[in-house]
């Protein structure tokens, strides 16, 4: 049960939610997914999360959403660490309506796909989004840093491509029909550090906007794990 505050961008005609937002999130996922001490990240195998979440809004609007998430690794040469990853994720919601909606693509609090897109530029009950990627280490040292707890392990070149689009309608008639698809490619390139029992993997990328103002946007990801 936490409270977080709405700031995101208004819709036309639909009142916009001002307050607190309490809410139950239920998560279920699979996975399997292969790793190796050369791993920089999950290699062949496959992955999916379906999260369920209930939204209580100051205790008189109500909402309920679904995200599924599904991804599929494979290592075309596994020796040299290449593989192609496919992201997919889907996204529905139904409840009182508010101009915020459930999903929303580009910006901090967006889908994170399509990268490339740094505003939020859209939101919808349902969403749909992919990407596509090939990556492939561009140098291994695996070196030790002295006797402190850092740990070089090796770079990674990733090209990449991406799309998302939300409705507000019926979604699957409408995403193939009337829903404005934002797009993405661009590459990026990823450390992969190990400090103590913290895996780090920060990346710096460049990715061109296919659709919308078709800019070039320079981005900065940090992934982390325990």
């Amino acid at each position: 049960d936490m409270e977080r505050p709405y700031t995101t961008r208004y819709r036309d005609q639909v009142d916009v939610f001002i307050g607190d937002e309490r809410f139950i999130n239920i998560t279920a996922s699979y996975g399997n997914y292969q790793f190796y001490p050369s791993s920089y990240d999950a290699e062949s195998g496959i992955g999916s999360s379906l999260r369920f979440r209930h939204s209580g809004l100051d205790g008189d609007l109500k909402r309920d959403s679904i995200l599924i998430n599904h991804a599929l690794r494979y290592s075309i040469w596994p020796q040299q660490g290449h593989q192609i990853a496919l992201s997919l994720r889907g996204g529905w919601s139904d409840g009182d309506d508010i101009a915020q909606r459930s999903f929303g693509i580009g910006g901090p609090f967006g889908s994170n796909i399509p990268r490339g897109y740094h505003a939020e530029i859209a939101r919808g009950d349902h969403l749909a989004a992919a990407a596509l990627a090939y990556r492939l280490p561009l140098y291994r040292p695996f070196y030790g840093i002295g006797s402190s707890p850092l740990h070089i392990r090796q770079f990674i070149l990733e090209l990449f491509m991406d799309a998302a689009a939300v409705t507000d309608d019926s979604w699957m008639d409408n995403f193939r029909s009337e829903a404005m698809w934002y797009r993405s490619a661009g590459a990026a390139c990823y450390g992969d550090y190990d400090f103590s029992r913290i895996r780090l993997r920060p990346g710096l990328g460049i990715a061109k906007q296919l659709d919308d103002k078709q800019d070039w946007k320079l981005f900065f990801e940090l992934d982390f794990r325990y």
